[in-house]
């Protein structure tokens, strides 16, 4: 029972408590001695041996000895259970104090509010870092320690090794656990990794109760075993009944057919789910057989209902129609390996896209094989105000530049240009469109305003050394440039980057807060000079005029002279430096070590 000291505070307590624990293990030290005493006596043969029981020890009888001793053990079995008990009462105490922590003291519908925000954040946060490792061009299970920034090495192992923050909050305590049970927003992400009977999914279906769903069928995962037809099939089944709240679709799945297969449980339901992020992708060549639209085509008024409130699609060599049912108010459209006449947005279905979501924040075109018209002249462009996130990447040659110049985006962070032949009119289209990163909202308006363009990389695009000088000046605010594979680039190129004290010069001091320089496969650029008084002047001048100094360069495959005198050079005095030797070098080098094995042999 506790003792009577009602008044005690906690130091003094604990004080008590310690002073009675030491005295405790003086005497299990004590008994433990005399345990050992007892052994000999015991183990001694006694000449008088008699029924008497007396109290000294030498005058017992082995027999009596044991005797007493079984006594003796008994009482110490009750001890032993008393001083358990008081444990196990020591160690509740204890462990109240994890309830009766402030946090604890929250109503469990706070405390869920809690896990809610927590799980926000941490979605906010995978999609912040999937753009840091695209802008870098790796992928995030093949990183290279050497190459990759730190802070994305230190993100991806956390991200390997820990759980998700609903289940890390659900193994604080048995009160939290059951809060993070309780809260069905938590398990409203369906996946069906491994194969049937999908208990993952089915325990996540019933523990999401009526929230809406983000559902994901990827025959792409690492355990996912739902290409086989009859596991699709199983695992559509299970979601049948919960199409009304699907608010996410990704389906990644290997033919056409099976794509269609999904959409058909769709319209198959009651009520069109509230979907709002539609993503379709397949391996297979789409062909013009379904560019009906298959079974969702065939209830028009369903289908109306279902598309109305999608803000996010993306279609990979997969389409659906044409209109503004499918494509109106977007907020990120991503269409990508359309190469079939017959399913691939002309020109002005393009441009009809474009003009039916003027809302757009992203748009991602890659690999469309865009048939043009015969005297196809340019669409009048379209003002996107919204749009801060542009790649095109692969488009047929005339078609390219067609794409750009339709598009005015003034507000826009990110550029990536890929794989564009870049025909003729180059000039005159590439600068319409430069124009109209900088062009106010207004229409047909010559106001212009400074970029706010961060974020530029060119790749694989046969442009002009004189139009990329222009872009580099008219985005003044980039951050992170990168040229590969641009037959264009020479050292010249690079002089508008010297930051110089005369401000008057029309191509000079251009991206004054450039931060990291990327340069990859340019066969023409041969000399480090050029690089080095960039970065000496931006060293110089950092701080003033908003001049921020090179924090990272990466040069790969060019042809450098006196490569490893300018590697230390650079090492020096950029904060990170990436460098790998041309694959000429590389093939050399080779050969050199073949002719010396011969030698040697």
């Amino acid at each position: 029972m506790p003792s009577e000291h009602p008044k005690l505070n906690r130091q003094r307590a604990i004080g008590k408590w310690d002073e009675e624990l030491s005295r405790l293990n003086d005497s299990v030290d004590a008994y433990v001695s005399h345990c050992s005493d007892v052994l000999f006596p015991l183990l001694q043969e006694d000449p008088r041996l008699t029924n008497e029981r007396v109290n000294p020890l030498s005058d017992m009888s082995i027999d009596h000895a044991l005797v007493y001793i079984d006594e003796k053990l008994g009482s110490l079995t009750r001890l032993e259970d008393n001083l358990k008990r008081a444990r196990v009462t020591l160690q509740s105490y204890r462990n109240m104090s994890v309830t009766l922590a402030p946090i604890n003291r929250l109503p469990p519908e706070i405390l869920s509010y809690v896990i809610v925000i927590g799980q926000r954040q941490e979605e906010e946060e995978v999609k912040e870092y999937e753009a840091r490792f695209e802008a870098e061009g790796v992928a995030e299970d093949e990183l290279d320690e050497e190459e990759t920034p730190k802070e994305l090495i230190d993100y991806a192992k956390r991200k390997e090794d820990e759980a998700s923050f609903a289940i890390l909050f659900s193994w604080v305590c048995s009160k939290w656990r059951k809060v993070a049970i309780s809260t069905a927003t938590l398990w409203s992400n369906i996946d069906f990794r491994g194969g049937p009977p999908y208990e993952y999914a089915q325990e996540y279906i019933r523990r999401s109760k009526a929230s809406v769903l983000s559902v994901f069928i990827d025959s792409r995962h690492e355990t996912s075993e739902i290409s086989d037809p009859e596991n699709l099939d199983k695992a559509l089944e299970l979601l049948s009944t919960e199409v009304p709240r699907v608010k996410s679709l990704v389906v990644i799945l290997p033919t056409l057919q099976e794509v269609m297969k999904v959409l058909k449980t769709f319209s198959q339901s009651p009520n069109p789910p509230p979907l709002e992020q539609l993503q379709l992708t397949t391996d297979e060549d789409p062909d013009g057989s379904v560019i009906d639209g298959g079974e969702l085509a065939a209830k028009p008024l369903y289908y109306k209902q279902l598309m109305e409130g999608i803000r996010h699609i993306e279609l990979d060599n997969v389409y659906l129609p044409w209109n503004s049912t499918t494509f109106g108010n977007l907020s990120s459209l991503r269409l990508a390996n359309l190469s079939n006449d017959e399913i691939t947005p002309s020109v002005d279905q393009l441009h009809s896209i474009l003009t039916w979501s003027p809302g757009l924040e992203t748009l991602v075109l890659e690999n469309l094989e865009i048939t043009l018209e015969t005297g196809q002249r340019p669409p009048t462009p379209v003002v996107l105000p919204s749009l801060s996130a542009l790649t095109v990447s692969g488009i047929s040659e005339g078609a390219d530049l067609l794409v750009l110049a339709m598009l005015i985006a003034p507000n826009l962070i990110r550029l990536t240009l890929q794989d564009l032949p870049i025909g003729n009119g180059t000039d005159l289209l590439l600068s319409t469109f430069v124009k109209g990163l900088q062009t106010t909202s207004i229409p047909n308006s010559d106001s212009v305003t400074e970029s706010r363009m961060e974020y530029l990389r060119l790749s694989n695009c046969n442009f002009e050394e004189v139009v990329i000088e222009r872009m580099l000046v008219s985005l003044p605010n980039l951050v992170d440039v990168g040229f590969d594979s641009i037959f264009g680039v020479t050292d010249s190129l690079f002089s508008p980057l010297i930051i110089s004290d005369q401000e008057e010069v029309a191509v000079s001091n251009a991206c004054k807060r450039l931060e990291v320089l990327r340069i990859e496969s340019c066969a023409h650029f041969n000399t480090a000079e050029v690089l080095k008084k960039v970065v000496k002047s931006r060293k110089e001048k950092a701080g003033g005029s908003g001049v921020r100094e090179l924090k990272r360069l990466v040069i790969r495959w060019c042809t450098v002279e006196n490569e490893a005198e300018n590697i230390e050079w650079f090492k020096e005095h950029v904060e990170k430096v990436i460098w790998e030797e041309s694959e000429d070098e590389d093939e050399d080098e080779d050969e050199e070590e073949d002719e010396e094995v011969i030698e040697i042999e």
